[in-house]
Formats: C-alpha cells, sequence, structure tokens
C-alpha cells in the first residue's frame, strides 16, 4: 500500500515537473512598449530616445535600439524591466554578432537622401557605385 502511494506521488510529482518545463519553454515574456523601455533606460540615460523595441534572440529579452547624446545603441532589457543587459549576444554555433547586425541596421544611410546640390561630383554622375566624401574646408 505504502510502496502504490510512493509511486503515485512519484509519477504526480513528474507529471507537474513536465508540465511546467513545457509551460515554460512555451512561455512568451510580456511586451515591452517603447514608452516603458524609454522609461526604464531615463534612469541610467535622461536624454534617451527609444527608436524600435523587438524580441530579442534570447528568450525573456527584449532588444531596444536607442539614441542619446547623438549616439545609437542597443541593450537588452528583461521582461520584468529590471535589469539592462549591455554588450554583445554572439551565437556560439553560428559566430553570428546579432547585436552588430541590428547596430548596422540602424546606422544604414539611404544614399538617395544625401542632399548632392553644392556638391563637387567627379566621374560618372550615373555610376553604379558611388563614394561621397565628407570634407570640412575650414
Amino acid at each position: 500500500m505504502l510502496k502504490r502511494f510512493a509511486l503515485s506521488i512519484l509519477a504526480a510529482m513528474l507529471l507537474v515537473m513536465f508540465a511546467a518545463t513545457a509551460f515554460a519553454e512555451n512561455a512568451k515574456p510580456a511586451a515591452i512598449t517603447v514608452v516603458q523601455a524609454q522609461d526604464a533606460l531615463r534612469s541610467v540615460l535622461p536624454d534617451v530616445r527609444v527608436l524600435s523595441v523587438e524580441p530579442s534572440i534570447l528568450p525573456g529579452l527584449w532588444e531596444v535600439a536607442f539614441t542619446s547624446r547623438g549616439d545609437k545603441g542597443i541593450v537588452y532589457i528583461d521582461a520584468t524591466k529590471e535589469f539592462i543587459v549591455v554588450g554583445s549576444v554572439i551565437g556560439l554555433t553560428t559566430g553570428v554578432n546579432y547585436t552588430k547586425k541590428k547596430f548596422e541596421s540602424i546606422n544604414k544611410v539611404d544614399f538617395a537622401s544625401i542632399p548632392l546640390e553644392n556638391s563637387v561630383i567627379l566621374g560618372d554622375p550615373k555610376a553604379k557605385y558611388k563614394v561621397v566624401v565628407f570634407d570640412d574646408p575650414d
């Protein structure tokens, strides 16, 4: 009788453990809005402006792109908004630096948006590849 009771308790514990594990793997962290991310970062960077908030490659963290003092950056905030993680997220098996990829995407400049009036154009203006050089004559 005692053996059967112990086996029943063990089976129930295993069922609860497996159910909790399955729930934890499928659980998604609560979304963080741009305003919430901005408020969380404001304690560290008073003049912060959040550009985007997206789910991170790391479960439970949100990738936040921001500008502060004229510079752009990437940080990660947990779903509770208690922790900020600064640094690169690199896939061990892929070798991909996910933080660098995001940083490059937020710093990309559309060539068509550069005003070219009053500029000196050398070579063929319809060339496939173009190089823009900025210079200060003073």
